[in-house]
């Protein structure tokens, strides 16, 4: 039985452990650490292990704890934690390491509650209705990696092959602006789009146009927590706010709140940002790469 990650829905592929009776020697690739989320029971808890991978019989081999690594010397490994395939009544999912930690750097804010964050999406798996035996929200087609589900082959080879290859990168966090900057390719020039009169039937009277009252700079602040979808709608409601609002007149701090992790570019926030002031370029430097599809690392990490 083929396992698929259940937050990104590609292939989490074995490794060939020498007579599978300790762990790979070799590193592994992204595709092939895992974490499982399982109970013991349809009524108990869920639980979440440690780091691990799945052998050549497709079995799970996972510490028990949260912290562990399977690499970790003296670290507790299962080989038989409850899994799908051992039981019907059994409900097992599993996701990438990679994935997960994607996971917990859009709900974390920083913060170091990984356990709490597990113990919710265990939850959140068992809630929800399962499709198939892969994905637990029906319909969701994972950005087109559920395509390579029921493949002959290797998924993520055919992926590869089909236009898909980007989901088979790993899609992993920058540690700098240099490390985005070096997947968007040569730098261009930024192109901020023109300036065009509004009309909409949708203006607010001038009784109600409170906008008028605040400051350039309150309306920003205010700009700044909407998301680009709410500021567009705004933006054709109000004419104080759509005469303030184009892109070469907002400030760099509303282009950085676009990469805080309730916004737009999330995926894309460096983990060191220090000295670093022209968010306004990367903002769309970020967009350029992503219509261009000029870094998979980048395509595949908003993917997931």
């Amino acid at each position: 039985m083929r396992h698929f990650c259940s937050i990104c829905g590609v292939l989490i592929r074995s490794c060939a452990a020498e007579d599978d009776m300790g762990p790979p020697v070799e590193d592994l690739e992204w595709y092939q650490l895992i974490r499982v989320f399982y109970k013991e029971w349809s009524e108990g808890i869920a639980e979440v292990t440690g780091v691990g991978y799945l052998n050549t019989l497709n079995q799970p081999v996972v510490p028990m704890i949260f912290n562990g690594l399977y690499w970790q010397p003296n670290v507790y490994i299962n080989n038989s934690v409850p899994y799908s395939g051992a039981s019907p009544h059994c409900c097992t999912y599993l996701a990438h390491e990679a994935c997960w930690r994607v996971l917990l750097d859009r709900t974390l804010y920083g913060n170091l509650f990984t356990d709490f964050v597990a113990v919710a999406l265990a939850q959140l798996f068992w809630g929800a209705s399962l499709y198939r035996q892969y994905s637990f929200i029906r319909r969701h087609d994972y950005g087109g990696s559920n395509e390579f589900w029921d493949a002959e082959g290797d998924p993520i080879e055919i992926m590869s092959r089909e236009g898909y290859g980007h989901c088979a990168v790993e899609p992993s966090g920058f540690v700098s602006v240099e490390d985005l900057l070096s997947c968007l390719g040569p730098e261009v020039p930024v192109e901020i789009p023109t300036t065009y009169p509004i009309n909409s039937t949708l203006r607010l009277g001038n009784g109600l146009e409170k906008f008028t009252k605040f400051p350039t700079e309150v309306m920003h602040m205010l700009l700044t927590w909407l998301h680009s979808d709410d500021i567009q709608q705004l933006r054709l409601a109000s004419r104080p706010v759509a005469s303030i609002s184009h892109p070469d007149q907002l400030p760099q701090f509303f282009w950085y709140g676009r990469f805080f992790p309730d916004f737009g570019m999330w995926f894309a926030m460096p983990i060191h940002t220090k000295g670093f002031y022209d968010w306004r370029s990367l903002y769309f430097r970020v967009k350029r790469g992503l219509k261009t599809h000029s870094s998979d690392r980048l395509v595949n990490r908003k993917r997931v």
